[in-house]
């Protein structure tokens, strides 16, 4: 057969071929947000636990019932949330991709989250990273591990949790006064580190314009109040431990 009748035949073949493939078409619409999945009206949510963890020891025993120690409880949950961003970094990275491409507003999204039912573990590792994730519509540098932020938080968890520890410890009368200098010098570094951190976050997250596009409110309760705690926080602690020193004693 000739050339040039193979070719116009193979031309052809290809023609059919194009018209017989279906006519594929792609959804324009966004990837849909993941809602909570369905559950008793009564049954309990992320939020509660929160709740729980940070106001039943003050409830149930007076050693708690301090401004600081209420702080250190606080700093224990962070702890933990910090350091599950390094493990669960994938996991949050791919949470974030589908919020960002949602057409809700982040604050539709935090609320989602605190109203999640608990699972039967409460403290699973795939509820609590989510944490980061929706904070990344905020700030990315959560779900970037070339950031800044991501990398002061996940060494906060590991840095100042025995810190922590020991703080609330000392509420209980665990330590005798001769370890007041020693222990008021440790701890109080580490509640220097908080509060440098802190103050590096803020300076990095305006000079970055991280809060723009964002409704003032949702920075006011989202950035400024959550993060200022670990300003005054440890400030406080820094000064009981400053007393330690100057006493000798707890």
């Amino acid at each position: 057969m000739p050339p040039r009748v193979q070719m116009r035949n193979r031309s052809r073949s290809r023609s059919r071929t194009r018209q017989t493939l279906p006519d594929v078409k792609r959804d324009p619409t966004p990837t849909p947000y993941p809602t909570a999945p369905p559950a008793p009206p009564l049954s309990p949510r992320f939020f509660h636990l929160i709740l729980v963890l940070l106001f039943l020891p003050p409830t149930l025993l007076p050693e708690f019932r301090d401004p600081l120690t209420f702080f250190n409880v606080l700093n224990l949950l962070i702890c933990y949330w910090e350091l599950l961003l390094l493990p669960c970094l994938p996991r949050i990275q791919g949470s974030y991709d589908v919020l960002k491409r949602s057409s809700h507003a982040p604050l539709s999204h935090v609320l989602t989250l605190f109203s999640h039912p608990l699972p039967l573990n409460p403290f699973s590792p795939s509820l609590h990273c989510k944490i980061w994730s929706h904070y990344s519509l905020y700030d990315p540098s959560y779900s970037d591990p070339l950031s800044f932020g991501f990398w002061i938080d996940a060494g906060n968890g590991l840095s100042t949790l025995v810190p922590t520890l020991i703080m609330i410890a000392e509420r209980f009368g665990v330590f005798e006064d001769e370890w007041a200098k020693v222990l008021g010098f440790l701890v109080g570094a580490s509640y220097w580190q908080m509060l440098y951190g802190t103050l590096v976050y803020f300076t990095t997250f305006f000079f970055n314009g991280r809060h723009k596009h964002h409704a003032l409110m949702d920075i006011i309760m989202f950035v400024a109040f959550a993060n200022g705690l670990w300003i005054f926080g440890p400030i406080l602690g820094m000064m009981r431990c400053y007393s330690w020193v100057e006493s000798g004693a707890f």
